[in-house]
């Protein structure tokens, strides 16, 4: 009676061992399960936070320089083209629109001896009309002849106050309307972007214009009176 009853106790007892040993195996299972789905958790927390806004930045900033470069670069061979158009071309006239009735205004300029980038530059002074009727619409057209070509320019206007640029398109010959020269404090620079260009032009000069002219009389069809076509330096 007293071998069985400690037989019971003693499986009693491995019963209970193994029990607690197996719950505690368990507990431990668990806590590495959660810390795995903790740490899975927050690793796709983590993916979800830093992955896209990375691409996002990436994609923005791609996305401006596109824009960026769409908008401002002018196509060189344009630049050059009309470069030859108005080369040696000492007067053009500027065209502005009117603040009081929308009419166009026309006045002659002088161009500045430097080389076409795709901007025009002319002296004004800053309480002239023109600059007052740029305050409203900023939209112009410059226009150069020498015949047989003729070229006539839309683009964009702005004044610029800066001495340093204003020094460097300086020539003597200005005082004539600037007395002041680069004293005068109302002086400043008028800049033209361009936009677009179309030009009329007959590289045989007078002389094929003037045979070209003769031949449509005699043959009674329109006068084809050189090259003419629009380019496109910016949009």
């Amino acid at each position: 009676m007293t071998t069985k009853t400690s037989k019971s106790n003693k499986s009693a007892k491995t019963t209970k061992a193994t029990d607690t040993a197996s719950a505690a195996k368990t507990t431990k299972d668990t806590k590495a399960s959660s810390a795995t789905a903790a740490k899975t958790t927050k690793d796709v927390k983590a993916s979800n936070t830093t992955v896209p806004a990375k691409t996002t930045k990436s994609t923005s900033s791609t996305n401006t320089d596109k824009t960026a470069k769409k908008v401002n670069a002018a196509n060189p061979e344009s630049i050059q083209k009309v470069r030859d158009l108005i080369k040696g071309i000492k007067i053009a006239m500027l065209t502005t629109i009117s603040n009081s009735d929308g009419a166009l205004h026309s006045r002659p300029m002088g161009t500045q001896e430097v080389e076409f980038d795709g901007d025009l530059w002319f002296f004004t002074r800053s309480d002239s009309q023109k600059v007052n009727e740029l305050k409203k619409d900023q939209t112009v057209n410059v226009s150069y002849a020498n015949n047989p070509r003729y070229v006539s320019i839309s683009g964009t206007a702005q004044i610029v106050d800066d001495k340093a640029k204003m020094k460097e398109l300086w020539n003597p010959l200005f005082k004539a309307w600037f007395p002041d020269g680069l004293d005068d404090p109302t002086l400043r620079l008028l800049k033209v972007t361009v936009k677009q260009a179309e030009y009329w032009d007959n590289p045989g000069g007078i002389v094929a214009t003037i045979i070209g002219f003769a031949e449509s009389l005699i043959n009674k069809e329109p006068s084809k009176m050189g090259e003419n076509e629009t380019i496109t330096l910016r949009k």
